[in-house]
C-alpha cells in the first residue's frame, strides 16, 4: 500500500517517479508499476528499480537530479537520507507509533477485534500496523477479556492458508 499512496500522489501531481521498492519485498512494486503502464501511464512518469538500499537507494538519493525523496522505515536510515540530501526536500516516515484507541463508548468487543487483526496481521510486518493499544481504564477489562482469548485462540502457520491467522470466533 506504502508504493500506491505514495506513487499515486506523486504522478496525480504530474512529478515522474523513481520507485525503488525494500529489496526484501520488490514485488507487489514491479506489479504497481506494470498495472500503472498498462492503464495508460506513459512508462518514462514510473521507473522502478530494484536492489539494496545501500547501493541502490544511496545512487538515487546522492544524485542532484532527484529533487525529492520519500522514505519509509527506520529512523536511523532516515536520518542518513536527510544528510545526505542537503537542501533537496524529503518526505520521512520513521519508526512509526500507529495507535489505536479504544475509548470509553466503544465496542470493545468490535474494538478487540480490530486490534487483533492490526497487530498480528501479516505477522506485525507492516509499517502501519498497531504498535499501541490505549484503552480508557473504564473499558480496561472488558477490553481484555475480549481481546486475550482472541489473541491465545489464534491460529498461526502458513500464510497461504486461508485459516492461519483466525481465531476461534471467525470463521
Amino acid at each position: 500500500m506504502s508504493p500506491a499512496h505514495k506513487v499515486g500522489a506523486a504522478i496525480a501531481a504530474g512529478n515522474a517517479v523513481i520507485l525503488k521498492p525494500a529489496s526484501a519485498t520488490p514485488l507487489s512494486a514491479l506489479e504497481l508499476a506494470a498495472e500503472l503502464v498498462a492503464a495508460g501511464l506513459p512508462p518514462d512518469f514510473l521507473q522502478t528499480v530494484v536492489g539494496s538500499g545501500g547501493d541502490v537507494g544511496e545512487a538515487i538519493v546522492d544524485d542532484p537530479r532527484v529533487a525529492m525523496v520519500s522514505f519509509t522505515g527506520s529512523s536511523p536510515v532516515g536520518l542518513r537520507i536527510r544528510q545526505r540530501l542537503g537542501l533537496r526536500h524529503a518526505t520521512l516516515e520513521l519508526g512509526g507509533n500507529a495507535p489505536l484507541l479504544i475509548h470509553e463508548d466503544a465496542d470493545v468487543v468490535a474494538g478487540a477485534k480490530a486490534a487483533v487483526a492490526g497487530s498480528f496481521g501479516y505477522a506485525g510486518q507492516v509499517c502501519i500496523s498497531v504498535q499501541r493499544i490505549l484503552v480508557h481504564k473504564r473499558v480496561r477489562r472488558a477490553f481484555l477479556d475480549a481481546f486475550l482469548p482472541m489473541v491465545a485462540a489464534m491460529r498461526v502457520g502458513d500464510p497461504l492458508d486461508e485459516l492461519t491467522g483466525r481465531w476461534a470466533n471467525d470463521r
